[in-house]
This record gives structure tokens, C-alpha cells and sequence, in this order.
């Protein structure tokens, strides 16, 4: 499934048991919207890198024990996801 963000920047959605794949996403208003997910399904949002992306402290208790201590709590929105994810992950060059 694809989902596309006011500002035109989309991204691949996948979903399976228990579990919800964003990928091949554009910086901008679509991480919004995958936000806007995690905080109504409070679920937590696992980077590559693994670094745990919670929307509520809380839910630092359910993760497994080895993804606690690197775990931040963020503002459920876009720029936030977005963020972390420059903060943490190296940019790749083709």
C-alpha cells in the first residue's frame, strides 16, 4: 500500500501480524502521518539501527530489555520521527 502526505511525499506501507513496515519514505508530512499511527495504535516505531521511537514513556516497560536503554520518547509528529532519524542513522550515497 502506498500513502502519500499533504505535501506530496509518499511512502511503502506493509502490514502483517502484529507488525506494520514503513519503508522507501520521503521526509516531509508523510512521517505525519506515521506519527499519527503509532500514537493511535500506541504502537513503537523500530528504526533500522534499532532504536525504539515511542510516542508514550510508558511504553519503554513492554520493549524488550535489550532496546530500553537507547529507546526515546518523541512528540508523536513528523518532524520528530524525522529527527531522530537524522540524528541516528547514517545518510547513504548511491
Amino acid at each position: 500500500m502506498l500513502i502519500r502526505g499533504a505535501d506530496g511525499g509518499e511512502a511503502g506501507v506493509y502490514i502483517n501480524d502484529g507488525s506494520i513496515t514503513v519503508d522507501r519514505f520521503t521526509p516531509g508530512k508523510v512521517l505525519d502521518i506515521v506519527a499519527e499511527l503509532a500514537e493511535r495504535l500506541d504502537a513503537v516505531i523500530l528504526l533500522q539501527d534499532g532504536i525504539a521511537l515511542l510516542t508514550q514513556a510508558s511504553n519503554r516497560e513492554d520493549l524488550p530489555t535489550e532496546l530500553q536503554p537507547d529507546a526515546v520518547t518523541i512528540s508523536p509528529n513528523g518532524p520528530a520521527i524525522h529527527d531522530v532519524i537524522a540524528s541516528h542513522c547514517p545518510v547513504r550515497r548511491h
